[in-house]
């Protein structure tokens, strides 16, 4: 009958559509589960320490700048996205000293270090740096760097070592992260061996110390994006052991002056993009203050920019 009919035509159309749409979320199913395997597959970021370097030199300011090259190293790499750098308070440990490389990595968990030799003789500067595996403590990369002690040089070679580094690790490195990497920081050898000193007694506890060496730097080279950054963290600690709140307001509001002033030096400058967000945050200018440390992380993973964030939630 025609009532029969309808009816069976009515079902048919039912079980193509009920087909289409099975077949449809069994080949959805498919696709994710592919999607999501091979994203499982692959490798999470190579985690690298980067060892303080040994050195040898014939007097202090030698011996100072042979070993800021390993800070100098980390700063690089953990600017570029990919890599997942250690940071220098873990890996400069003095427990790791007597571990074999199979040992430190379990330690820190680090797929690989960077270690390596200074010597300085005269005028002229014998780098080695090596890439080992902490699988098995194997060499899979080496090179030396023979260069004179010109300020100019010794920025070019710790490019040339991160870039020659990012290399051996299958690191791809962008136009962006190229630009950053040739970003002159001084002109002066004079400047970047006072910010090591400062650097070096803020580390000892003794910040008006450092004021004064950071002082001196921007002096000598006004132009010097993180003799300024370095100058603004410094006069934001010392306001937070002001002995009033008006000495603390005019110190924050110092600080904040001269974080400013690094950043329109060097507008991507990570540490000083955190410092004024760390040093924004007691006015509670929050709002700013998290943008900006939040493109601070973009720009460079530090343990001082992650730091500064974290110290900005917790308050």
């Amino acid at each position: 009958s025609d009532a029969s009919r309808s009816v069976k035509t009515t079902e048919a159309r039912f079980m193509i559509r009920y087909s289409a749409v099975a077949l449809f979320l069994l080949m959805f199913g498919i696709i994710a589960a592919l999607v999501f395997r091979s994203s499982s597959e692959l490798p999470s970021s190579p985690r690298v320490a980067v060892l303080p370097l040994s050195f040898e030199a014939p007097d202090e300011r030698s011996a100072r700048i042979a070993g800021g090259l390993s800070d100098e190293i980390i700063d690089l790499l953990t600017r570029l996205e990919g890599l997942s750098v250690i940071s220098r308070s873990t890996s400069s440990s003095s427990a790791l000293e007597k571990l074999s490389a199979e040992q430190i990595g379990e330690t820190i968990n680090a797929d690989y270090l960077v270690d390596g030799s200074i010597n300085v003789q005269n005028s002229l500067q014998k780098t080695s740096i090596q890439l080992i595996a902490t699988e098995d403590g194997s060499v899979i990369w080496s090179r030396a760097y023979d260069i004179d002690t010109s300020v100019y040089a010794m920025f070019d070679v710790q490019r040339r070592i991160a870039t020659d580094l990012a290399g051996a690790l299958k690191i791809s490195i962008s136009a962006e992260e190229t630009a950053d990497f040739e970003r002159v920081e001084t002109v002066s050898i004079d400047a970047y061996d006072l910010i090591l000193q400062g650097l070096q007694a803020k580390a000892q506890g003794n910040n008006d110390r450092a004021l004064q060496y950071y002082r001196s730097a921007v002096k000598i080279d006004p132009n010097y994006a993180e003799a300024w950054a370095a100058l603004a963290i410094s006069t934001g600690t010392s306001a937070w052991a002001a002995e009033s709140d008006e000495e603390a307001r005019e110190k924050f509001s110092e600080g904040r002056r001269l974080a400013r002033h690094a950043i329109s030096l060097d507008p991507g400058l990570a540490i000083a993009k955190s410092t004024l967000g760390a040093l924004l945050y007691p006015d509670d200018e929050w709002l700013d203050a998290g943008i900006l440390q939040r493109e601070a992380i973009a720009a460079a993973r530090t343990s001082d920019t992650l730091s500064n964030h974290a110290r900005m939630l917790l308050r």
